[in-house]
């Protein structure tokens, strides 16, 4: 019985020694390859959250390559994608040196910059390092590490604190000052516009028209004059008869007496006659008066007083008789006369303050022209009322805004710069919608000096659009906005269909291209209207 006893427990000492000659083998097999992993960190004991470093001593045979832990990470933070070392988070490589140990062996010095978040104490498990050589594999593991971490929380505390209030940080004043540059701009451009322009006389204004006397008056006029003239000059006295007569035939009966001879006068009277418009008797006395004034004037005759008496009678009859037959009917009282063909009404006179002018029944008057919808204004109307449906009522007050400006600048621009009010209402209405966002919350604009930049180049460009319309300043106001849609067109074509950020480009997007298009027509409309331009000669009314 106890040599059994003892066999047994050779044979359980037997199993204890096999083991530790093959720990001893392995421990002697690592060290004959020169491969150990020291481990050690920068600070006895760290916070939670502190930042701290551990160093890593290789040694290894100068022909074998080790694999550091964050080169072949055997764990991995999933929510920061750091390699982790038990407690320990690996942030960075702070440094790596690489030293000889004698002809055959190297040392590996490596720096980790780590952090843990343990609450008591940060474990770090032994680290492997594996080397290879050729076809071998093997690894070696520092010694594990317990690294104290210190409470923040004092040691005195009673319960947990109430949260702390907020902390109050100071709002930008780029954007305060972006707005008062704008209205700096707004005032030196007022200011500019107000002393270069030509100061406006007053309208003249025109005296009121003296109505013209009627043919009868001003002949009566001429002919009473010349009873007082001296007959002794024959020649200017019935040069005067002459001209007062036919001057009163060509304005009352709209014959060219003025610049027919006298027989030709005669014979549209006598046909005046034939048609009972005029009595036979003023034929036979316009005749004669104007026979003896052509024997005057051409023949240089000289008739007797006596004669020159009884030429005055016979031409004041004359436009007597005449004037008598042509009575004053309704339809006749603005002045206009039937034609030479035309037989006027019984018992009717001329008007007794107007010239005899050609009747017109075929000429309609005039309609004041229609106005036709434009296309180019149908377009806007449709593009904006899709885009203020889509972009719902957050984004209504740029539309809303240029709407509003456009009939603005049409009823206060002047009239040569009316083409471009539709262009300037856009283009206002965008910048102070983001101008106003600016201001009220700075904090979320990414880049304060681009947009600074885009707000303070438009408003100069349209002062000088206003002030100077033409295709450099359209053309610097173009490249704007056409750097601006540029900007925004990955947000535009790359974010959700429908998301608020994505409505917001979109009616910023479409605002720009309606600028785009209306500078376009505005421009064209107003150098066309300038070339097109003449100084307005003297207006001929018709009595």
């Amino acid at each position: 019985m106890r040599t059994r006893r003892f066999s047994f427990r050779m044979r359980r000492f037997g199993g204890r020694a096999r083991a530790c000659l093959a720990l001893v083998f392995c421990l002697s097999a690592g060290s004959a390859h020169g491969q150990r992993v020291t481990a050690s960190v920068s600070a006895d004991s760290v916070t939670v959250g502190q930042r701290f470093f551990l160093t890593l001593l290789v040694d290894h045979a100068a022909a074998e390559r080790p694999v550091f832990p964050d080169e072949a990470p055997a764990e991995i933070d999933t929510s920061t994608g750091h390699a982790r070392l038990g407690d320990l988070e690996i942030l960075a490589r702070a440094a790596h040196a690489t030293r000889p140990l004698g002809e055959r062996f190297l040392r590996d010095s490596l720096v980790y910059e780590v952090v843990t978040f343990a609450l008591d104490t940060a474990f770090v498990p032994p680290i492997p390092v594996h080397f290879t050589a050729d076809a071998d594999t093997s690894s070696a593991a520092s010694e594990p590490l317990f690294v104290p971490v210190i409470s923040l929380v004092p040691a005195d505390a009673q319960d947990i604190r109430d949260l702390a209030p907020p902390a109050e940080f100071p709002r930008p004043m780029w954007a305060w000052v972006l707005l008062g540059a704008v209205v700096l701009m707004l005032a030196a451009l007022a200011l500019y516009y107000r002393r270069s322009r030509a100061p406006e006389e007053p309208p003249a204004v025109a005296p009121a028209p003296v109505p013209p006397a009627s043919p009868y008056q001003e002949a009566v006029e001429r002919l009473r004059r010349l009873e007082t003239r001296d007959l002794g000059e024959a020649k200017p006295f019935f040069v005067e008869l002459s001209e007062t007569l036919r001057t009163y035939l060509s304005r009352r009966l709209g014959v060219s007496a003025l610049e027919e001879t006298t027989s030709e006068l005669v014979y549209d009277l006598k046909r005046y006659a034939e048609r009972g418009q005029v009595p036979e008797t003023v034929v036979a006395e316009v005749h004669a008066v104007l026979s003896l004034a052509d024997f005057v004037k051409f023949a240089d005759a000289r008739p007797p007083a006596p004669r020159g008496r009884e030429a005055l009678a016979r031409a004041r009859a004359a436009v007597q008789t005449v004037e008598t037959r042509w009575a004053t009917p309704p339809e006749r009282m603005t002045g206009a006369s039937e034609p030479p063909g035309a037989t006027p009404p019984a018992g009717a006179t001329p008007p007794a303050g107007g010239d005899a002018l050609p009747a017109r029944p075929d000429a309609a008057p005039e309609s004041p022209p229609k106005r036709r919808l434009r296309p180019a204004g149908l377009a806007l109307a449709l593009v904006g009322a899709a885009t203020a449906v889509y972009g719902g009522l957050v984004n209504l007050p740029p539309l809303a805004l240029a709407f509003v400006y456009a009939l603005a600048a049409r009823r206060l621009a002047p009239r040569s710069r009316r083409p471009l009010a539709d262009t300037l209402g856009i283009q206002a209405g965008l910048y102070t919608w983001l101008l106003a966002g600016y201001v009220l919350a700075p904090e979320g604009v990414a880049e304060p000096w681009v947009a600074s930049a885009f707000v303070l180049a438009v408003v100069a460009g349209l002062g000088w659009l206003m002030m100077r319309p033409g295709w450099l300043p359209a053309l610097a106001l173009g490249l704007v906005h056409a750097l601006a849609l540029a900007l925004d067109a990955p947000g535009l074509f790359e974010g959700p269909w429908g998301s608020p950020a994505h409505r917001a480009l979109t009616v910023e997007a479409v605002l720009r291209l309606a600028a785009l298009v209306t500078m376009a027509l505005g421009v064209r409309a107003v150098r066309a209207k300038d070339d097109a331009s003449v100084p307005p000669g003297p207006r001929t009314s018709r009595t």
